[in-house]
């Protein structure tokens, strides 16, 4: 499955954090360092396994604290209909 962020949202980042501005559902979003680096992953070519691979490598933790994260911050930016898939 690829992952593709909305285009219609704007981004704005405010003292190192990331601010998702979703105009068309009246909603801010505010993501940490690690869901803004996932975020970032969703260019609709990447899988959810190779964005596993890469967060296990770029921050040295282990496949199934990368694969936690993914996941979870995945499913929450789909409850928030910030995805395309």
């Amino acid at each position: 499955m690829f992952h593709t962020r909305r285009s219609d949202v704007r981004i704005q980042h405010v003292d190192g954090e990331t601010l998702v501005l979703d105009d068309e559902n009246g909603y801010i979003h505010q993501l940490n360092p690690t869901a803004t680096w996932i975020w970032n992953q969703c260019d609709g070519k990447s899988t959810t396994t190779e964005i596993v691979q890469r967060l296990a490598q770029e921050f040295n933790v282990e496949d199934v604290v990368a694969t936690k994260d993914v996941t979870d911050v995945l499913q929450k930016l789909r409850d928030l209909k910030l995805l395309h898939e």
